[in-house]
């Protein structure tokens, strides 16, 4: 989302740090266990939420709401791109630049980063946002350091597609329907061959179910008739929230539970409660707590492995320090980097400046 909209929701920013935080966690410990224990149980319960379905949610949702708002506007296609790139690729060319720059420095004093940077995946395929299909077809994840970028090449072949659809698709029916197509899509994957991972096709469930969220929202009868069952909604949240739970601490699993769609129909109901009321007091000073994690995400979510390695390679004793120095630096590079650069493509309107209103939800 734009870091200039004073009307961002800071729930929504804090689920979004929520879903961060949980990428770190399982990236830092859950890939790793320790001994069985008492810590085990903590590993276990941090796997309950997956931080990558819901980010997918999450931007299915800002996206498609963003694009349903403007659909019509002749500058579209133009401002929704320029957007994009000024929001997501000078971080990403300053990760790249990283991985280059300690490529080229291991290479010559011999550091001990070579297990980071060695990749069997060539650079351009991350320069043109193809690593997520080349980790699919060549069984590689490519190099540890740029590994997280998958998800990344997912959303930009998102981008790539979803304008399209929505500004040629003016049946709304048509629209919900292909939305509902995409979800159901989840109950293909186990029939689908193994190199479906990591793919669009295997996360078209998540965005598709935030895409039918900003459809619902939009829509008058839509937003109406989930507005009235809201107490419903609360209560199938907390079923889900304490099956999956208690399938967490016993270290079980369940077919309806512990599925992808599922996972992803739970986080659009639980942004839906967000969009129109503040969180139910036991989450709210959570998400408030976590609000600015939200606003620095992309830079953690990028860069939190690099500063991982950094520092177990020259400085072990500080590993510890991982996170707090990834949100340090985050902070920074969200303030003096990307809002500055964020605000400047903001300058594009989707409309002329003289007959737009506000302009549309930013994303």
């Amino acid at each position: 989302m734009d870091a200039a909209d004073a009307t961002r929701s800071k729930g929504l920013d804090g689920l979004r740090g929520v879903a961060v935080l949980q990428v770190v966690f399982y990236h830092y410990y859950l890939l790793w266990p320790i001994q069985p224990g008492g810590f085990d149980l903590v590993l276990r319960l941090g796997n309950a939420i997956d931080g990558v379905t819901l980010f997918f949610v999450l931007s299915g949702y800002l996206i498609g709401g963003n694009l349903l708002e403007v659909r019509d506007a002749p500058a579209l296609f133009r401002v929704f791109y320029g957007r994009r790139a000024c929001r997501i690729l000078p971080l990403y060319a300053v990760l790249l630049a990283s991985y280059v720059f300690i490529q080229l420095v291991d290479a010559r004093m011999r550091l001990g980063f070579i297990y980071y940077w060695h990749s069997g995946i060539p650079f351009w395929h991350y320069l043109v946002f193809w690593q997520n299909n080349s980790f699919s077809t060549w069984g590689s994840l490519g190099a540890p350091w740029l590994v997280v970028t998958w998800s990344l090449a997912v959303e930009q072949q998102f981008y790539a597609t979803i304008p399209w659809i929505i500004r040629y698709v003016t049946d709304r029916r048509l629209l919900v329907t292909l939305c509902l197509g995409g979800m159901l899509s989840a109950g293909l994957k186990s029939q689908a061959a193994p190199n479906i991972a990591y793919l669009l096709i295997d996360r078209i469930d998540a965005l598709a179910s935030g895409v039918l969220l900003a459809l619902i929202v939009r829509s008058a009868g839509g937003r109406k008739i989930s507005g009235s069952i809201r107490q419903a909604l609360r209560l199938l949240l907390g079923i889900y929230a304490t099956a999956l739970i208690a399938l967490r601490a016993a270290g079980q699993s369940n077919a309806v539970v512990d599925n992808p769609l599922t996972a992803s129909v739970m986080y659009a109901l639980m942004i839906r409660l967000l969009v129109d009321e503040a969180p139910w007091w036991p989450i709210r000073p959570v998400l408030g707590l976590l609000a600015p994690i939200g606003l620095w995400s992309y830079f953690i979510y990028l860069f939190h492995l690099p500063v991982a390695y950094v520092l177990k390679v020259l400085l072990p004793i500080a590993s510890l320090a991982a996170l707090p120095v990834t949100i340090m630096f985050a902070a920074l590079s969200y303030r003096y980097f990307e809002e500055p650069i964020v605000r400047w493509g903001h300058r594009l309107k989707y409309r002329p400046t003289a007959s737009a209103g506000p302009d549309p939800a930013r994303a």
